[in-house]
C-alpha cells in the first residue's frame, strides 16, 4: 500500500503507529488501489470509531494532544485497519 499511496516505508510506518495520518488524496488512491469507493473506507472508519467509543474508549480525530494513554484510538488507525483488511481480504 506503501507504494500504492507514493509513500517511503518510514511514512508509512508512522502511520500504521498512529503518528501521521493519511490525507484525503491518498484515502482515494487506497481505495481505488483496493478496487473500493472511498465512501466505504470513511464509513468503516466511523464505524469502527463508533464501535470503540461504544466500548468507552476515547476516539481522537486530531493530533492536537499527545497522549501515552492506552484508552486512546486515533481515527486513522481505523481507517488503516479497514485499508489492511480490504486489502488481505481482496482477492
Amino acid at each position: 500500500m506503501a507504494a500504492a499511496l507514493g509513500l517511503g516505508q518510514s511514512a508509512w510506518s508512522r502511520i500504521e503507529r498512529g503518528d501521521s495520518v493519511i490525507n484525503v488524496e491518498q484515502l482515494r488512491t487506497a481505495a481505488k488501489t483496493l478496487g473500493l469507493p472511498s465512501s466505504s473506507l470513511l464509513q468503516e472508519a466511523d464505524e469502527a470509531a463508533d464501535a470503540l467509543a461504544a466500548r468507552d474508549v476515547q476516539v481522537q480525530t486530531s493530533k492536537s494532544v499527545k497522549s501515552d494513554s492506552n484508552a486512546i484510538a486515533l481515527i486513522s488507525l481505523a481507517a488503516l485497519t479497514v485499508l489492511v483488511v480490504a486489502a488481505l481480504t481482496k482477492k
